[in-house]
């Protein structure tokens, strides 16, 4: 009797999701000039700490502002400004004993600028942030025995019905790294502003790593000599290796980056030297199954079961790709002759993943909160909407109708767009990293009850015949008269011991 070998399972340990703010007064350095009207607001919330208190989880980071507003003579400035912020959410009855192994997933849900004097203003940004744990699940079943005198209980022969569970095992790593290039300038170009993305394009796991390649991206915004806005990017290859324990050839994986900061060295007349520090995260993930008994019973005693119900885990997708995607919407102002578009961006907000029915593949649907800066008659006009976007992929497994659990992280990694008359056309490429797991329910056996004062033991010159009805497992009929399933099978030619009855009588 193996009944005390130790099995678990992946689970779901703790799933949350909660709203979170962060708001701070903010003075301009004296080398900016005042405000005289603020154009467009972004933040991005740069990587968390995190760290177990008792029963609640701490968290908290940096947001990062550009804040691009009109200032003397009508010309633009960006005021790059960060802000700190800390949240916590309660565990509850979850028991989590590694910080680390803590999914963490920030996205900024709206933000906010009141300007309270020409060099002074208050920002405020609304966070969501969604957490996710997986802890191991013991599957290892117990066994007692009720008699009022001590037993050995291994001595009592036991029959298991077992079968196997969708598992994963997961791993997560991360590094800070730098790529850089340089873009080429006129002579005299002004930079106002600049931003970052990271694209990754390629990850392939190996042993304890995952190697990931792809694409520093920055975005300047430059007035020329002549006094003409425009916007130009440049993009540099970077190749990383980062250490994921238990990472394996065969893997699945994925990875993302965050821009922690960018910089943008003018020194050269011709080109300017920029350079992205940002934090890269890889994700390995493989599917495995994992044993459990689902009922038992003694054949020499009378005996129960308790039964638990665990959830088993199915990978279907960790992996990355990207999506480009177009749509239009009305303008809010009236189109100007000569007007120039200065500058798109968008925040992307992941929404909500489901299977595809009939095809085993996922969709992925979410927004993208579009911000278009339009350069019209010396002013600046910003217009804002939203636009749905629909993601395809495959998916390793789906059984039926699946209870999802996601982690995607979205980013844009460049946009453009054009007037028509009274509307506005936008294209954006997107990077996408996901990882999405089925949740489905098993139950189990947690403990075996043996009642060793009431054991029967059958004479071996006893028949016992049995008429069972069509359809009937036989571990059923087993279980009925206390009988060794092996024994059962192999007196009545039957091959397997998850079968069901013909109808035909059987030998016991």
């Amino acid at each position: 009797m193996d009944m005390n070998n130790e099995r678990s399972l992946t689970a779901v340990s703790w799933l949350t999701s909660l709203t979170h703010e962060s708001a701070e007064d903010f003075s301009l350095p004296d080398y900016m000039p005042p405000i005289r009207r603020v154009i467009s607001v972004t933040a991005s919330p740069l990587p968390e700490s995190r760290f177990l208190t008792g029963a609640a989880m701490e968290f908290g980071g940096t947001v990062a502002y550009s804040v691009l507003y009109l200032g003397e003579g009508d010309e633009i400035y960006c005021a790059p400004l960060t802000s700190e912020y800390s949240a916590s959410a309660a565990l509850g009855d979850s028991v989590i004993s590694d910080a680390s192994a803590v999914g963490i997933d920030t996205s900024v849900e709206n933000v906010t600028c009141r300007v309270i004097a020409p060099r002074k203003l208050t920002l405020k940004c609304r966070m969501k942030t969604k957490i996710t744990a997986f802890a191991p699940v013991p599957l290892t079943e117990t066994v007692k025995d009720s008699a009022a005198r001590p037993q050995n209980t291994d001595e009592w022969p036991l029959e298991r019905l077992t079968y196997t569970a969708p598992d994963v095992c997961t791993s997560r790593g991360e590094i800070t790294s730098t790529v850089g290039g340089t873009v080429h300038l006129a002579p005299g170009t002004k930079i106002i502003s600049c931003d970052g993305a990271i694209r990754v394009e390629e990850v392939r796991p190996g042993q304890d790593a995952v190697s990931v390649q792809g694409d520093g991206v920055v975005r300047l915004l430059c007035l020329s000599p002549d006094g003409a806005f425009f916007t130009t990017s440049a993009k540099g290859r970077f190749s990383e290796s980062v250490s994921v324990p238990d990472a394996a050839q065969g893997d699945a994986a994925r990875a993302w980056g965050r821009c922690a900061a960018v910089t943008v060295n003018t020194a050269d007349e011709s080109a300017a030297a920029w350079e992205i520090e940002f934090d890269l995260e890889a994700e390995s993930a493989r599917a495995a199954e994992t044993a459990y008994t689902a009922d038992a019973y003694a054949t020499s005693c009378a005996s129960g079961v308790e039964m638990a119900e665990r959830d088993s885990l199915r990978l279907l997708k960790c992996g990355v790709g990207a999506l480009s995607f177009s749509g239009e919407s009305g303008r809010q102002s009236k189109s100007v002759p000569g007007e120039k578009i200065l500058r798109v961006d968008a925040a992307v907000n992941p929404d909500h993943v489901e299977c595809a029915e009939g095809k085993g593949r996922l969709i992925l649907h979410g927004t993208a909160a579009v911000r278009v800066l339009i350069a019209a008659e010396g002013d600046v006009i910003t217009e804002e909407f939203t636009l749905p976007f629909r993601y395809e992929t495959d998916a390793m497994a789906i059984a039926g109708s699946a209870d999802l659990l996601w982690r995607c992280s979205a980013d844009v990694i460049d946009g453009t767009a054009r007037t028509e008359g009274d509307k506005i056309a936008v294209n954006l490429d997107l990077s996408l990293s996901m990882t999405v797991l089925s949740r489905e329910k098993i139950r189990c056996v947690r403990t075996v009850t043996l009642d060793t004062s009431a054991g029967t033991q059958t004479e071996d010159s006893t028949v016992r015949i049995c008429y069972p009805d069509a359809g009937e497992p036989i571990w059923e009929v087993g279980k009925r008269y206390r009988a060794c399933q092996r024994t059962l099978c192999e007196r009545n030619g039957i091959a397997d011991a998850h079968a069901v009855c013909s109808g035909e009588p059987i030998l016991v």
